[in-house]
């Protein structure tokens, strides 16, 4: 399937609590439960900087820089609802610089009323199709926008080649699990985004908008202790007592050595000379 061609129409309903049904070929019906969060390990990231023509009523082409890479959701996969062949584990992600403040959203809750959440950024996720007019393949995407000083720090990390692990978590509106209500992140359900709304094209899904809530990226780790020297250790004779080590001099030491030669030769020469006295004198007493 490619952009063009004739569109796939699947039969997918609203069912009750936001919930979607699908019903396959065989008349099967498929349920699928709003699913809040999606969480990404990225495994690369390069900036790229982009000159683009001026803006209408200025005449300086502009400079936009975004930073891109891939992600991969953790332990779970992204599809089209309807389009098992859309299957994936990895999209492209690319953050780009916003004028994002930090905000909070009500989120209803049947338990707790009205509660609330925090947020850090602002997130689109898509599924394009192929177009072959123009040389593009499949493609899943996510694009956050942060706010700038965020962004700088990141670069300045990818620039440094210090950035060593960065994490996602989104919370988007128009993703769908096919796990129960209350199935808890830990479940590693998959995830789906629903055919077009209007006609229930798989070749146009719709977006599923909504927010970061969470990001955080490591630098390489510096290793901030103090290295602690080894004790020196006293050699020790073989009685076990030690003394102190000195430089030893080579010409002292060969000199000792040739003077403790000469004494032995000459403790043995008086020895033999004295036996040979003493047998003389035994002979000459006979």
């Amino acid at each position: 399937m490619a952009h063009g061609d004739e569109k796939v129409i699947v039969d997918v309903r609203e069912g009750e609590r936001a919930q979607i049904i699908y019903k396959d070929g065989e008349g099967k019906e498929h349920k699928y439960y709003p699913a809040r969060y999606a969480y990404f390990v990225i495994e690369d990231l390069q900036t790229l900087v982009v000159l683009n023509e001026p803006p209408e009523g200025q005449t300086e082409p502009v400079i936009k820089r975004r930073i891109r890479g891939t992600a991969r959701l953790e332990d779970r996969r992204l599809s089209v609802v309807g389009d098992p062949t859309s299957k994936t584990r990895t999209l492209v992600m690319s953050f780009e610089a916003s004028d994002w403040r930090p905000q909070r959203e009500p989120c209803a809750n049947e338990l707790l009323g009205a509660v609330y959440s925090s947020f850090v950024g602002g997130a689109m996720l898509g599924f394009s199709r192929r177009d072959w007019e123009i040389g593009n393949d499949d493609e899943w995407w996510s694009a956050c926008y942060l706010p700038k000083p965020f962004i700088e720090q990141l670069e300045a990390s990818i620039a440094s080649a210090q950035l060593t692990s960065v994490r996602v978590g989104l919370s988007l509106r128009g993703l769908y699990s096919d796990e129960g209500d209350w199935a808890p992140v830990s479940a590693r359900s998959n995830l789906f985004i629903r055919p077009n709304r209007k006609d229930n094209d798989v070749g146009d899904p719709d977006l599923a908008n909504g927010f970061v809530s969470s990001i955080v990226f490591t630098t390489a780790k510096v290793d901030l202790r103090h290295p602690v020297e080894p004790e020196a250790v006293e050699p020790t004779d073989e009685l076990g007592s030690s003394s102190p080590s000195a430089p030893v001099d080579p010409v002292s030491a060969a000199v000792a050595v040739l003077a403790a030669r000469v004494e032995a030769t000459r403790r043995t020469i008086k020895w033999v000379g004295g036996c040979i006295v003493v047998a003389l004198l035994f002979i000459a007493g006979r």
